[in-house]
């Protein structure tokens, strides 16, 4: 499930968000049944993005996110965030 929203606040600059959670089962999907049990994952991630166009060719992209991951497998849940900075050009 995700909640997203985009708000162009003038012609050359956007501000994106996005929340989502993702849940996979993995019950039955081993060749091998696991000695653990069943597998259940959980992702939650939350970002924002905005994108400034100085001219219409030009993209100046910023981007954050944060977001973790938990299982029911050992050793398989953890944080993660970042960041990105792109430019994009057109013609």
């Amino acid at each position: 499930m995700s909640l997203g929203s985009t708000w162009d606040v003038t012609d050359k600059i956007r501000l994106e968000g996005q929340l989502k959670r993702e849940t996979s089962d993995y019950s039955g999907a081993a060749v091998i049944p696991s000695v653990q049990g069943e597998r259940k994952d959980t992702v939650r991630r939350a970002e924002i993005k905005m994108t400034y166009k100085p001219t219409p060719e030009l993209q100046l992209v910023a981007q954050a996110y944060h977001g973790d991951r938990s299982s029911t497998l050992a050793g398989n849940s953890y944080p993660g965030s970042g960041v990105l900075l792109a430019t994009r050009y057109e013609f």
